[in-house]
Protein backbone atom coordinates (compact mmCIF):
# COMPACT_ATOMS: atom_id res chain seq x y z
CA UNK A 1 0.00 0.00 0.00
CA UNK A 2 2.69 2.10 0.84
CA UNK A 3 4.47 1.93 -2.39
CA UNK A 4 1.00 2.25 -4.59
CA UNK A 5 0.17 5.46 -2.48
CA UNK A 6 3.94 6.62 -3.53
CA UNK A 7 3.21 6.18 -7.13
CA UNK A 8 0.00 8.14 -6.58
CA UNK A 9 2.31 11.03 -4.69
CA UNK A 10 4.47 10.86 -7.30
CA UNK A 11 2.18 11.04 -10.60
CA UNK A 12 0.17 14.21 -9.09
CA UNK A 13 3.69 15.57 -8.40
CA UNK A 14 5.04 15.30 -11.72
CA UNK A 15 1.39 16.91 -13.16
CA UNK A 16 1.72 19.57 -11.34
CA UNK A 17 5.47 20.26 -11.67
CA UNK A 18 8.22 17.76 -12.48
CA UNK A 19 10.74 20.16 -10.46
CA UNK A 20 8.54 20.59 -7.39
CA UNK A 21 8.36 15.98 -8.10
CA UNK A 22 12.15 15.93 -7.99
CA UNK A 23 12.52 18.33 -5.31
CA UNK A 24 10.64 16.28 -2.78
CA UNK A 25 11.40 12.80 -4.18
CA UNK A 26 15.05 13.66 -3.57
CA UNK A 27 14.38 14.40 -0.37
CA UNK A 28 12.64 11.72 0.52
CA UNK A 29 15.21 9.23 -1.24
CA UNK A 30 18.36 11.02 -0.15
CA UNK A 31 17.16 12.20 3.30
CA UNK A 32 18.21 16.36 2.44
CA UNK A 33 16.93 18.62 0.27
CA UNK A 34 18.67 19.13 -2.95
CA UNK A 35 20.07 22.04 -3.40
CA UNK A 36 19.03 23.42 -6.96
CA UNK A 37 21.40 26.02 -7.48
CA UNK A 38 24.42 24.08 -7.09
CA UNK A 39 23.96 20.42 -6.52
CA UNK A 40 26.93 18.89 -5.04
CA UNK A 41 26.42 14.76 -5.42
CA UNK A 42 26.17 12.80 -8.59
CA UNK A 43 22.29 12.09 -7.83
CA UNK A 44 21.14 16.11 -7.61
CA UNK A 45 23.41 16.81 -10.81
CA UNK A 46 21.37 14.30 -12.32
CA UNK A 47 18.26 14.98 -10.74
CA UNK A 48 18.69 18.77 -12.40
CA UNK A 49 19.68 17.70 -15.37
CA UNK A 50 16.52 15.57 -15.74
CA UNK A 51 14.26 18.28 -15.25
CA UNK A 52 16.37 21.06 -17.45
CA UNK A 53 18.46 19.65 -20.08
CA UNK A 54 16.82 16.79 -20.95
CA UNK A 55 13.40 17.24 -20.30
CA UNK A 56 11.22 17.61 -23.67
CA UNK A 57 14.85 17.60 -25.42
CA UNK A 58 13.90 16.23 -29.15
CA UNK A 59 17.63 14.35 -28.81
CA UNK A 60 17.16 12.95 -25.21
CA UNK A 61 13.65 11.54 -26.50
CA UNK A 62 15.28 9.77 -29.36
CA UNK A 63 18.40 8.10 -27.36
CA UNK A 64 16.03 6.97 -24.43
CA UNK A 65 13.76 5.23 -26.62
CA UNK A 66 15.18 1.52 -27.36
CA UNK A 67 13.93 1.45 -30.87
CA UNK A 68 15.04 4.90 -32.16
CA UNK A 69 18.45 5.43 -31.04
CA UNK A 70 19.25 2.48 -33.18
CA UNK A 71 19.43 5.11 -35.63
CA UNK A 72 20.95 7.86 -33.91
CA UNK A 73 23.79 5.29 -32.77
CA UNK A 74 24.36 4.51 -36.50
CA UNK A 75 24.57 7.32 -37.70
CA UNK A 76 27.30 9.16 -34.82
CA UNK A 77 29.22 6.43 -34.08
CA UNK A 78 31.76 3.83 -36.33
CA UNK A 79 30.85 0.99 -36.79
CA UNK A 80 27.49 1.70 -35.33
CA UNK A 81 25.33 -0.38 -37.47
CA UNK A 82 27.26 -3.22 -36.36
CA UNK A 83 26.29 -2.41 -32.47
CA UNK A 84 22.89 -3.64 -31.71
CA UNK A 85 21.76 -7.00 -31.21
CA UNK A 86 19.73 -8.08 -34.43
CA UNK A 87 16.17 -6.54 -34.78
CA UNK A 88 13.45 -9.04 -35.31
CA UNK A 89 10.13 -6.79 -35.65
CA UNK A 90 9.08 -3.91 -34.13
CA UNK A 91 5.24 -3.75 -33.14
CA UNK A 92 2.48 -1.25 -32.57
CA UNK A 93 0.33 -3.66 -30.35
CA UNK A 94 0.67 -7.41 -29.08
CA UNK A 95 -1.47 -8.52 -32.07
CA UNK A 96 1.29 -7.64 -34.49
CA UNK A 97 3.80 -10.13 -33.54
CA UNK A 98 3.96 -13.08 -35.91
CA UNK A 99 5.16 -15.46 -33.17
CA UNK A 100 5.82 -18.72 -35.85
CA UNK A 101 8.14 -15.97 -37.46
CA UNK A 102 10.53 -15.45 -34.33
CA UNK A 103 13.11 -17.66 -33.47
CA UNK A 104 13.01 -19.93 -30.49
CA UNK A 105 15.16 -17.73 -28.09
CA UNK A 106 14.36 -13.86 -28.38
CA UNK A 107 14.04 -10.59 -26.05
CA UNK A 108 10.42 -8.81 -26.15
CA UNK A 109 10.49 -5.76 -24.58
CA UNK A 110 9.35 -2.06 -24.67
CA UNK A 111 10.69 1.09 -25.83
CA UNK A 112 9.49 3.57 -23.65
CA UNK A 113 10.83 2.76 -19.73
CA UNK A 114 12.62 0.32 -17.38
CA UNK A 115 11.89 -2.91 -16.53
CA UNK A 116 9.73 -4.02 -19.37
CA UNK A 117 11.25 -7.03 -20.78
CA UNK A 118 10.46 -10.40 -21.78
CA UNK A 119 14.03 -12.85 -22.56
CA UNK A 120 12.14 -16.00 -24.01
CA UNK A 121 14.62 -18.96 -23.60
CA UNK A 122 12.52 -21.50 -25.42
CA UNK A 123 9.77 -20.28 -27.15
CA UNK A 124 7.89 -24.10 -27.41
CA UNK A 125 7.53 -23.40 -23.25
CA UNK A 126 5.48 -19.80 -23.37
CA UNK A 127 2.23 -18.74 -23.34
CA UNK A 128 1.60 -16.50 -25.95
CA UNK A 129 -1.86 -14.86 -23.83
CA UNK A 130 -0.14 -14.41 -20.88
CA UNK A 131 2.77 -12.50 -22.72
CA UNK A 132 0.50 -10.82 -25.03
CA UNK A 133 -1.82 -9.55 -21.45
CA UNK A 134 1.39 -8.39 -20.24
CA UNK A 135 2.60 -6.08 -23.21
CA UNK A 136 -0.43 -4.52 -23.26
CA UNK A 137 -0.32 -3.75 -19.53
CA UNK A 138 2.88 -2.47 -20.42
CA UNK A 139 1.81 -0.01 -23.25
CA UNK A 140 -0.92 1.65 -20.85
CA UNK A 141 2.19 2.62 -18.79
CA UNK A 142 2.83 6.16 -18.51
CA UNK A 143 6.23 5.89 -17.12
CA UNK A 144 7.07 9.64 -17.79
CA UNK A 145 4.33 10.73 -15.24
CA UNK A 146 6.30 8.82 -12.41
CA UNK A 147 8.92 11.64 -12.67
CA UNK A 148 11.29 10.04 -15.14
CA UNK A 149 10.14 12.92 -17.52
CA UNK A 150 13.07 12.34 -19.86
CA UNK A 151 10.10 9.75 -21.97
CA UNK A 152 7.63 12.07 -21.68
CA UNK A 153 7.93 11.97 -25.70
CA UNK A 154 8.40 8.59 -26.86
CA UNK A 155 5.99 6.88 -29.09
CA UNK A 156 5.55 3.43 -27.16
CA UNK A 157 6.36 0.29 -29.22
CA UNK A 158 7.39 -3.13 -28.47
CA UNK A 159 10.77 -4.89 -29.93
CA UNK A 160 11.69 -8.12 -30.94
CA UNK A 161 15.22 -9.04 -30.65
CA UNK A 162 18.13 -11.35 -30.94
CA UNK A 163 18.97 -12.82 -27.98
CA UNK A 164 22.64 -12.30 -26.95
CA UNK A 165 22.95 -15.33 -24.13
CA UNK A 166 22.84 -15.09 -19.89
CA UNK A 167 24.34 -15.84 -16.99
CA UNK A 168 28.15 -15.38 -17.13
CA UNK A 169 28.04 -15.44 -20.67
CA UNK A 170 26.55 -12.08 -20.79
CA UNK A 171 28.11 -9.52 -19.40
CA UNK A 172 26.54 -5.68 -19.09
CA UNK A 173 29.09 -3.09 -18.97
CA UNK A 174 28.10 0.52 -18.10
CA UNK A 175 29.84 3.90 -18.47
CA UNK A 176 29.23 6.39 -16.62
CA UNK A 177 30.35 9.49 -18.85
CA UNK A 178 30.74 13.08 -18.64
CA UNK A 179 31.25 15.49 -21.64
CA UNK A 180 32.63 12.25 -23.53
CA UNK A 181 34.96 10.87 -20.80
CA UNK A 182 34.58 7.57 -19.00
CA UNK A 183 35.36 7.75 -15.61
CA UNK A 184 34.08 4.73 -13.91
CA UNK A 185 32.13 1.62 -15.02
CA UNK A 186 29.78 -1.07 -13.00
CA UNK A 187 29.74 -4.70 -14.41
CA UNK A 188 26.03 -5.96 -14.54
CA UNK A 189 25.91 -10.20 -14.22
CA UNK A 190 22.75 -12.59 -14.02
CA UNK A 191 20.12 -9.33 -15.50
CA UNK A 192 21.23 -7.11 -12.30
CA UNK A 193 21.34 -9.23 -9.55
CA UNK A 194 24.88 -8.79 -8.86
CA UNK A 195 26.98 -5.39 -9.60
CA UNK A 196 30.25 -4.27 -9.10
CA UNK A 197 32.00 -1.39 -9.72
CA UNK A 198 35.50 -0.84 -11.35
CA UNK A 199 37.45 2.23 -12.78
CA UNK A 200 38.83 2.28 -16.23
CA UNK A 201 41.70 0.29 -15.50
CA UNK A 202 39.42 -2.78 -14.98
CA UNK A 203 40.41 -2.39 -11.05
CA UNK A 204 37.70 -3.11 -8.57
CA UNK A 205 36.48 -0.23 -6.62
CA UNK A 206 35.22 -0.48 -2.89
CA UNK A 207 31.88 0.70 -3.33
CA UNK A 208 28.75 -1.18 -3.85
CA UNK A 209 24.89 -0.57 -4.45
CA UNK A 210 22.58 -0.98 -1.15
CA UNK A 211 19.87 -2.80 -4.16
CA UNK A 212 22.29 -5.20 -5.67
CA UNK A 213 24.52 -8.05 -4.65
CA UNK A 214 28.37 -7.99 -5.11
CA UNK A 215 29.12 -11.06 -7.24
CA UNK A 216 31.52 -13.28 -4.94
CA UNK A 217 33.93 -14.61 -7.93
CA UNK A 218 36.62 -12.85 -9.98
CA UNK A 219 35.27 -10.96 -13.28
CA UNK A 220 37.36 -10.89 -15.97
CA UNK A 221 38.16 -7.84 -18.15
CA UNK A 222 36.31 -8.42 -21.06
CA UNK A 223 38.51 -9.22 -24.27
CA UNK A 224 37.04 -5.89 -26.19
CA UNK A 225 37.33 -3.65 -22.84
CA UNK A 226 39.46 -0.78 -25.18
CA UNK A 227 36.96 -1.09 -27.75
CA UNK A 228 34.30 -0.70 -24.94
CA UNK A 229 35.60 2.67 -23.92
CA UNK A 230 36.07 4.02 -26.90
CA UNK A 231 32.25 3.17 -28.18
CA UNK A 232 31.37 5.06 -24.23
CA UNK A 233 33.11 8.03 -25.32
CA UNK A 234 32.35 8.28 -28.68
CA UNK A 235 28.92 8.51 -27.77
CA UNK A 236 28.45 10.07 -24.46
CA UNK A 237 30.72 13.59 -26.02
CA UNK A 238 27.58 14.58 -26.84
CA UNK A 239 25.98 14.39 -23.68
CA UNK A 240 26.91 16.34 -20.23
CA UNK A 241 26.61 13.22 -18.70
CA UNK A 242 25.11 9.30 -19.60
CA UNK A 243 25.28 5.97 -18.70
CA UNK A 244 26.55 4.03 -21.63
CA UNK A 245 25.60 -0.01 -21.40
CA UNK A 246 27.21 -2.14 -23.72
CA UNK A 247 26.81 -6.21 -23.84
CA UNK A 248 29.76 -8.24 -23.56
CA UNK A 249 28.50 -11.44 -25.55
CA UNK A 250 31.30 -14.18 -26.19
CA UNK A 251 33.61 -11.39 -26.87
CA UNK A 252 31.48 -9.04 -29.09
CA UNK A 253 30.38 -5.91 -28.64
CA UNK A 254 26.71 -4.31 -28.41
CA UNK A 255 25.16 -1.35 -27.42
CA UNK A 256 22.45 -2.38 -24.83
CA UNK A 257 20.79 1.51 -24.22
CA UNK A 258 21.37 4.87 -23.06
CA UNK A 259 20.76 5.93 -19.66
CA UNK A 260 20.15 9.26 -18.95
CA UNK A 261 19.02 9.31 -14.91
CA UNK A 262 19.96 6.14 -13.80
CA UNK A 263 17.59 5.02 -10.90
CA UNK A 264 16.25 8.25 -11.53
CA UNK A 265 18.70 10.41 -9.91
CA UNK A 266 18.31 8.51 -6.74
CA UNK A 267 21.25 5.65 -6.39
CA UNK A 268 21.85 4.40 -3.03
CA UNK A 269 26.09 3.51 -2.81
CA UNK A 270 27.86 2.26 -0.29
CA UNK A 271 29.97 4.29 0.92
CA UNK A 272 27.41 7.49 0.42
CA UNK A 273 30.56 10.00 0.48
CA UNK A 274 31.46 8.45 -2.90
CA UNK A 275 28.54 10.41 -4.64
CA UNK A 276 30.21 13.89 -3.97
CA UNK A 277 32.99 12.23 -5.43
CA UNK A 278 31.31 11.49 -8.40
CA UNK A 279 29.62 15.19 -8.78
CA UNK A 280 32.84 16.44 -8.51
CA UNK A 281 33.81 14.65 -11.66
CA UNK A 282 31.13 15.97 -13.77
CA UNK A 283 31.97 19.23 -12.66
CA UNK A 284 35.50 19.10 -13.34
CA UNK A 285 34.35 17.72 -16.91
CA UNK A 286 31.78 20.36 -17.65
Amino acid sequence: MKKKTRRIVKRLLTAISPKLETIINYRYSCGEWLCWKDPQDLNAIICKLKVTDYYNNPLITQCVDKYRVREWVCKNVRGGDSLFPTLYGIYETPEDINWEELPDQVVIKCNHGCGMNYIIKDKRQIDVSEINKTLLSWLKIDYWKEGEVQYRNVEKRIIAEEYLGGGSDLKTIKFFCFNGIPQFLYVSLDEDLYIDYYDMDFNKLPYSNQDHKRYPGNITKPKQFELMKSIASEISCHFPFVRVDLYDSFGRVYVSELTFVPTGGYMRIEPPEVLKEWGNLYKVNN
